[in-house]
């Protein structure tokens, strides 16, 4: 499905991250394993090189441009030009408008969830038009719902689905399809804080009455990424378990 595409993923050394470069890697993609923190994409790397893929990590830091202007040069010099960016990398920061550390939390998130998605296309774009190739950014159901306490995360998310639509205009005369996926719930560290409130909050609006595991992110994205949807841009695909319709 993927054989010969070379697949970037941001933030994939750990959580629903690392659980799409194994998923991308058994469908027979080269993956580039990018975090921040290199120790983590080199374990995730090891791991599916020790199952049969291909993989390499690469350190990269998706909010500064310098790091992503690097890391695009040691992919083209390493693997030839990208096939695929996946724009997983993310943080999370909650508290209310009142909390004192809000604006420090807002300018965090916003830099690395949504200028943290802007900056990877700028650095991979020429190669993305060298081979015509596609990005699939990650948005979150808090771009679309209000979810308490949420507000950096979700305004970031937001634009990270204004960002895919808008792109998936300018940049389809290029040949580069831009789309995007809506994760819900999920068992990752990030959640891994969630208190029983918010727990059940989810777990009474999630028609499928579980949370996702990281794995199932992993069947989306690869279509998005293959030639199965060679007509389709600027999409927003859900992957919530049915949140978006209770």
């Amino acid at each position: 499905m993927l054989t010969g595409r070379k697949i970037l993923v941001t933030g994939s050394g750990m959580g629903n991250g690392a659980a799409i470069a194994k998923g991308l890697a058994r469908l027979r993609a080269e993956v580039i394993v990018a975090d921040i923190r290199l120790d983590l994409a080199t374990a995730t790397a090891a791991e599916i090189v020790a199952a049969g893929g291909i993989a390499w990590p690469l350190h990269m830091d998706v909010a500064d441009t310098a790091s992503c202007a690097q890391a695009a040069a040691a992919v083209k010099a390493k693997s030839g030009a990208l096939s695929v960016l996946v724009n997983n990398a993310a943080i999370l920061r909650h508290g209310s408008v009142d909390d004192p550390d809000f604006q420090k939390n807002w300018n965090d998130v916003i830099k690395v969830n949504l200028d943290g998605t802007m900056l990877p296309i700028l650095a991979f774009l020429p190669q993305l038009r060298e081979t015509q190739g596609s990005i699939v950014n990650t948005a979150s159901i808090a771009a679309n719902f209000a979810l308490g306490t949420f507000a950096g995360y979700g305004a970031a998310k937001a634009g990270v689905l204004a960002l895919t639509r808008t792109l998936a205009k300018e940049l389809a005369t290029d040949g580069i399809r831009v789309n995007a996926v809506i994760p819900g719930a999920f068992h990752t560290p990030m959640t891994d804080y969630m208190d029983e409130k918010r727990k059940e909050f989810y777990m009474t609006n999630i028609p499928m009455k579980r949370f996702g595991d990281p794995s199932e992110m992993t069947g989306p994205i690869a279509f998005l990424a293959s030639d199965l949807a060679s007509y389709v841009t600027g999409v927003s695909l859900p992957v919530d378990g049915g949140f978006s319709i209770s």
